[in-house]
């Protein structure tokens, strides 16, 4: 009984504790465990803690997760609508219809409530209505020499019978200006011609490019304009900022080199046409201007090689110039004091053969001594300019090295017609 009462009091309080931790739901299954503690906190009410020894320690409960909400992406304002370019399928250029057609010809699409204006520099041509007038006599009436009209959103022009070949050819210099939802667009009545670039050529003195044009434009309404350079080195330019000249204009183009070197654009009227003469040049550095053509470097270079030798060979002679020439004075001295008398019975008498041989003498004397003075002269000056010579045959040197990158260079340019505001290629 003794031991049976002491293994109660032994294992009594751990069987009351263990209905305690079973009752409170710490010793159950962890499922069972949360919902016992879900209806715990629903059911009991709060209990005020006296004392933290006394009261167990009550868990927080896990909160609910709220379920997420779904991304909703706005939606996008919608894109701004492109403008209409009234424009889009208006050419920048067409070509008239062949004159001998009086049938309407259709030119290009216009924008719908579109206006046409035509813009020319002849003051004789105007368009009135849907006709083009010719009017060269003021006393005159004018004279239509073209019809436009506007049919399934195009531009058709049919010509009168024989117009006159000068109203022609001012309509074909001129353009249409179409005004559409307040924006303007010129249509030139002529296409343009491409060229090949302006290739320079150092064989020719000059080259000239001229502005073929059927029917040829008025030359005082013709520019030309230089678009590039390839591999030029240009340094400043000089009568053209912009690189367009008008008739009887010039450029110079100055290259960035050690000698002065420049090509010139003139423009110039030949015939019923514009043309640009174009010339390289440089300058020695004795101020002389030459023109940089192969023709004209190899004769300026055998001119100065020869200068150079003839310098070489002054110095190497001047000193035997110089005792020629005092050899000369001296024999000249000898022989104005030759005699030229005879003894005749005694007596002296003038000798008219000596007299004779000793003038041809002293002029033959004194024409050796002044072409001796000339050479002492020539001599000196070229032994004074040698270094002059030597620095212009150095300069020639780099001159024609500097010639060998710029020939065949190729130069991009146009001719464009002036009418009113507009460019016409």
């Amino acid at each position: 009984m003794k031991i049976c009462l002491q293994l109660a009091v032994i294992a009594g309080p751990f069987f009351l504790g263990y209905v305690l931790l079973t009752r409170g739901g710490l010793l159950a299954p962890k499922p069972q465990q949360r919902v016992e503690k879900r209806v715990a906190v629903r059911e009991q009410p709060p209990v005020k803690q006296e004392s933290r020894s006394k009261t167990p320690r009550r868990e927080t409960p896990t909160p609910t997760p709220t379920p997420a909400q779904p991304f909703v992406r706005e939606p996008e304002p919608p894109p701004p609508k492109k403008a209409i370019n009234p424009f889009s399928e208006l050419p920048d250029f067409v070509d008239l219809p062949d004159v001998s057609l009086s049938t309407p010809s259709a030119m290009f699409s216009v924008p719908e409530h579109a206006s046409i204006e035509l813009v020319t520099n002849d003051p004789a041509l105007t368009l009135v209505d849907s006709s083009i007038l010719w009017q060269t006599d003021d006393d005159a009436a004018p004279e239509a020499i073209a019809q436009l009209e506007v049919g399934n959103e195009s531009l058709k022009l049919s010509w009168s019978e024989s117009p006159p070949e000068d109203a022609v050819t001012a309509l074909t210099n001129s353009l249409l200006e179409i005004t559409a939802s307040e924006s303007s667009r010129a249509v030139a009545l002529r296409a343009p011609i491409s060229v090949e670039p302006l290739r320079f050529d150092l064989t020719d003195t000059v080259q000239r490019i001229a502005c073929n044009l059927e029917p040829p434009p008025p030359i005082e309404f013709v520019r030309f304009e230089l678009l590039s350079f390839g591999r030029l080195p240009i340094d400043r330019t000089k009568g053209a900022e912009t690189y367009v000249l008008a008739p009887r204009e010039e450029a110079l183009l100055w290259y960035s080199t050690q000698d002065p070197i420049a090509t010139k654009f003139v423009m110039l009227k030949r015939g019923k046409t514009a043309a640009i003469d174009v010339t390289h040049g440089f300058a020695l550095p004795s101020g002389d201007e030459e023109i940089l053509s192969v023709a004209r470097g190899k004769k300026l270079r055998r001119e100065i090689e020869r200068l150079a030798n003839a310098a070489e060979n002054a110095a190497n002679s001047i000193v035997q110039l110089k005792s020629y020439l005092s050899q000369l004075t001296s024999q000249l001295a000898q022989i104005r004091r030759t005699e030229t008398t005879s003894i005749l019975n005694g007596v002296k008498v003038p000798d008219s053969v000596k007299v004779a041989q000793k003038a041809m003498a002293i002029t033959r004397t004194e024409n050796e001594i002044a072409a001796t003075r000339r050479n002492v002269v020539v001599a000196e000056g070229l032994i004074a300019d040698r270094s002059r010579i030597e620095e212009e045959l150095t300069a020639l040197n780099r001159i024609a090295e500097f010639a060998n990158t710029i020939d065949s260079t190729a130069v991009s340019y146009r001719f464009f017609l002036q009418v009113g505001d507009h460019e016409v290629d």
